[in-house]
This record gives C-alpha cells, sequence and structure tokens, in this order.
C-alpha cells in the first residue's frame, strides 16, 4: 500500500482507509507486500521537514493479520470483478461499492470481496456471484467472514445481495454445515 519511496514524503503517504487498501492488495492476485510501518505503526517523517508525521492506525496490525489469514485459508486462483460482469442491482452503485469473487485453488473455495467507499452508508448491492470457470454457488449460502452472523443465500439463479459497511469492506465464503 506504501512502500520506502512513498514512506519518505508527506504528500505520497496514505492517511485513511489503510484497511480498505490492504483488503483490496491482499485479496487478490499477485504477491502483495505489507508496509513495516504500518504493520507496526513506526511514524514516518518527511524527509525534508520532520515536524510532518504520520502513524497508521494502532488496530491496523490486527486487520491485516486477519486478512493474511483469509488469504492462506481461502484465497487461490483468478478474479473476476462481479461489478463487471454480474449485472449489479442498483446498477449506479458501483460509484462507491466494487465487488470481486476470487476462486480457490481445489482445496480453497475462495471469496468474494466487498469494498464501499461510501463516506456514511452501509450499502447492499445484489448481483450475479457465479462466473465461468468457477464453481456454481447457486441454492448455497455465503458468511461473512468478518461478521459471521451476516450470511446471504444465493437464489438458484446465482444472485446474492451483499454489504459492506461505510469506508469497509467485508469478505464472503461459502457457510459450511455443521457436522
Amino acid at each position: 500500500v506504501d512502500n520506502h519511496d512513498t514512506g519518505k514524503e508527506h504528500d505520497k503517504w496514505i492517511v485513511k482507509d489503510y484497511s480498505m487498501a490492504y483488503a483490496y492488495i491482499l485479496t487478490h492476485e499477485g504477491t502483495p507486500c505489507v508496509f513495516y510501518p504500518h504493520y507496526y505503526a513506526v511514524t514516518q517523517h518527511d524527509v525534508d521537514d520532520k515536524s510532518l508525521e504520520v502513524t497508521a492506525p494502532a488496530d491496523l496490525q490486527q486487520a491485516i493479520r486477519q486478512l493474511i489469514d483469509i488469504r492462506r485459508q481461502y484465497l487461490g486462483g483468478t478474479l473476476t470483478v462481479l461489478t463487471e460482469t454480474g449485472r449489479p442491482e442498483p446498477a449506479d452503485i458501483t460509484r462507491h461499492v466494487y465487488v470481486a469473487r476470487r476462486q480457490g485453488n481445489g482445496i480453497k473455495d475462495g471469496a468474494i470481496i466487498m469494498l464501499n467507499n461510501h463516506d456514511t452508508d452501509t450499502l447492499s448491492v445484489t448481483l450475479s456471484v457465479n462466473c465461468d470457470g468457477f464453481t456454481d454457488w447457486s441454492g448455497l449460502t455465503l458468511v461473512n467472514l468478518l461478521n459471521t452472523k451476516q450470511t446471504a443465500t444465493i437464489s438458484s439463479d446465482g444472485r446474492a445481495t451483499l454489504s459492506a459497511p461505510n469506508r469497509g469492506y467485508s469478505i464472503w465464503t461459502l457457510k459450511r454445515k455443521k457436522k
């Protein structure tokens, strides 16, 4: 999200929505990197003006750890952006909402990430969660890994209604039946 180059100058610093940025990079394809000062809440000082400083929120480390665990446990394979392919309703919600489904890898189920950049409102979107080349989840139930009391049933036509808090994110995967 930041790096040793952007961390030097105050006009390049990330100063809000740290966890949303990490939710994006840690759930998507590629090899993500966590910036040391963000993970350990190290205060950064501008290289030219030491009076300018920024410190990542203390709870960011916990959010990053949780996202790394979710990545290890659920994510692998390719990604499809559902807000592009899933016929989202309402259609104009994509101004504030981004939804993508990351495939599993045979052992992992995969998951759906939803980002909401609206300043004040929890937003919901109804869209198709099934994509070409992915396991069909029609008729199954999803659970939000960040709030396991929150579930969403996928209809027989593959559509589900998902939500995410303002300036935040949710991550949805298949709800497992209790044995």
